[in-house]
């Protein structure tokens, strides 16, 4: 008898749970801290792709293996970031930036400087990136969004919701 109840207060729990409505995120310090250092390989591995995609040795197979990757670390295609390869540096979706990177003639490559996240007191779901693009013979400095975002994942025969890094909308200083 006790087992029985056991195991009904056991699946129980989480059914309450289920109820409570949406919670604001509760995340650790420690845990944010690792997001937050976590925030500039994620700027520093999007423009790695962007030079990989300028390489004009990389084949066609390789050059969308490398998109998809780029992608991944969006939560979308639809996202604005600055155009590198346009004298302009106006701003463009990911896919467009990705398209006019495999597109060059020749390879670029970009370093990160001055780079500074930013969180709001009391935010424990956004960042706002501060950094310098170098390139070529040129420098852009920009701002960027990185967020968390919860996301459902299959592992096997399993459901998770897991949380998410991800590159957001830039904006030019």
């Amino acid at each position: 008898m006790k087992i029985l109840i056991a195991l009904l207060l056991l699946f129980s729990i989480p059914a309450i749970a289920q109820d409570a409505g949406p919670a604001k995120r509760q995340v650790a310090a420690k845990t944010l801290m690792a997001y937050e250092a976590k925030s500039k390989s994620k700027v520093a591995e999007f423009y790695n792709y962007l030079e990989l995609l300028t390489d004009s040795k990389l084949d066609t197979e390789m050059k969308t293996q490398v998109k998809a990757q780029a992608k991944k670390l969006f939560s979308d295609e639809k996202k604005l970031v600055v155009d590198v390869f346009n004298k302009k540096q106006a701003l463009v979706t990911l896919d467009a930036l990705l398209q006019a990177a495999a597109s060059q003639k020749e390879k670029y490559s970009f370093t990160i400087t001055d780079f500074k996240p930013t969180r709001a007191v009391g935010n424990t779901e956004s960042w706002t990136l501060h950094y310098k693009l170098k390139y070529k013979n040129s420098a852009v400095v920009v701002e960027q969004t990185y967020f968390l975002e919860d996301v459902i994942k299959d592992f096997g025969t399993q459901t998770q919701v897991v949380t998410m890094a991800y590159l957001g909308n830039v904006k030019l200083m």
